[in-house]
């Protein structure tokens, strides 16, 4: 299984990565090839992969500030290292960064205006009730779940625009509200029918489940917004979509295309969504010719794959704790 998520997280990446470099160099609209879109993939397992981590914290679901505790700070060591590295970087290198972060965007948690990387205060708010949502996944079968969370979803959205939430990716994801946490509850129950032996089963080929994600995406950039308030009945199908897909290819036993391209950078995913952008702007800053700077970003693709997923490894904080250990015992021994 862990081969098929890495896959998917491989698929959701290189969509992100091909939005962006055709919105950077192209100056064309970054969602152009619905990397946005994709980004629903590492909600929906995000909160697959939160449910056993959680559970081997929580192994007779009873939820307990010292677990808690742990629990938060694992996904602080997973979460932040790399992305304060990232943050120290735009912040000395960019003075309109500088002009427009704050403290709150240093932590992550910037949920009115985010200006850095809005998908990381997303997905903060997807750890913050991780714990109380796994403490009542067995409660409900993924079925029950799906149609109880999509209700809510539907009403939320009908109240959100009465009390002016604000209209930003990290409340509004694909012009649903709360779209990510839905995304992130599906992935969390269906990893609980998994657990439980009660695993639903999604009718049809992954391959027709992708096709219908992405006609679900190119439906949403035709049409757009058919009301400027309220979200369409494509916006709202979309997450189902797009859990239907990640499901379809987990539990299916047919032959994975691109594996050996798609598996790497799976593996790698948060440190090619935090460094990409460095990276472009960089060469764009060298070169400053679209199809040249092209052309060096495909060359030094698998330099770049193979970085990110050692500097990722470097930064976590059990790292950083281990080499300074390290460096007290070599100058302990010195001494003696």
């Amino acid at each position: 299984m862990r081969e098929r998520t890495d896959y998917l997280k491989g698929i959701a990446i290189l969509a992100v990565m091909l939005g962006h470099w055709f919105g950077f160099y192209f100056k064309g609209d970054d969602n152009f090839i619905g990397g946005n879109g994709f980004v629903s993939i590492f909600f929906f397992l995000s909160g697959y992969g939160l449910y056993y981590s959680l559970g081997k914290i929580f192994p007779d679901r009873q939820i307990h500030p010292k677990g808690i505790f742990q629990f938060y700070i694992k996904r602080i060591n997973r979460l932040y290292p790399l992305y304060w590295l990232v943050f120290a970087f735009r912040f000395a290198t960019s003075s309109t960064f500088r002009g427009s972060a704050s403290f709150l965007t240093f932590l992550a948690l910037d949920f009115t205006s985010p200006v850095f990387l809005w998908f990381i205060p997303a997905i903060v708010q997807c750890y913050i009730i991780s714990p109380l949502l796994f403490s009542v996944t067995r409660r409900y079968s993924f079925v029950s779940a799906l149609l109880g969370s999509f209700l809510v979803v539907v009403i939320l959205n009908f109240i959100a625009p009465i009390v002016h939430i604000p209209s930003v990716r990290v409340w509004y994801y694909r012009d649903v509200f709360l779209g990510h946490i839905f995304l992130f509850c599906l992935g969390m129950f269906f990893a609980s029918s998994v657990k439980q032996g009660r695993e639903f089963r999604v009718i049809g080929h992954p391959f027709l489940w992708g096709f219908l994600l992405i006609a679900s995406i190119v439906l949403q950039r035709v049409l757009g917004p058919l009301d400027q308030v309220y979200p369409s009945l494509v916006d709202l199908l979309f997450p189902l979509a797009a859990s239907f897909f990640c499901i379809s290819l987990m539990q299916s036993s047919c032959s994975l295309p691109l594996v050996k391209l798609l598996t790497p950078l799976g593996m790698s995913s948060y440190g090619l969504y935090l460094l990409h952008p460095v990276l472009f702007h960089k060469i764009h800053e060298v070169v400053g010719m679209p199809t040249v700077e092209s052309l060096i970003m495909l060359s030094l693709f698998p330099f770049f794959v193979f970085f990110s997923k050692k500097i990722e490894e470097l930064v976590q904080f059990e790292q950083v704790l281990r080499l300074k250990d390290i460096v007290f015992n070599r100058l302990h021994i010195n001494k003696a």
